[in-house]
């Protein structure tokens, strides 16, 4: 939508829904987000746990290597490592 109209999701939301329904959608859109890292972090510290390491130790590690993913990686790297992550999912 954004190539054809020009406009983000939310200039779209906001045009036929108006300011205030875009302002819960988005803080809804924001609460699911949240949700959907915790339990990632979550599923982390249980994977973890599994083999003897601590959801203390484990949780933080695993977030500051993805935010050293996000922040300094290139596109290319993040890519190969989403690309492992699915291969070994397939085996």
């Amino acid at each position: 939508m954004g190539i054809v109209t020009g406009k983000g999701l939310a200039d779209l939301i906001r045009e036929n829904a108006g300011i205030k329904i875009t302002f819960f959608i988005f803080v809804g859109l924001l609460l699911s987000g949240i949700g959907n890292t915790t339990t990632e972090f979550a599923g982390v510290a249980g994977s973890m746990e599994v083999f003897g390491i601590t959801k203390y130790i484990s949780v933080p590690v695993v977030a500051v290597l993805v935010w050293f993913l996000v922040v300094k990686g290139t596109y290319k790297i993040a890519e190969r490592i989403f690309l492992l992550f699915s291969l070994s999912l397939l085996t």
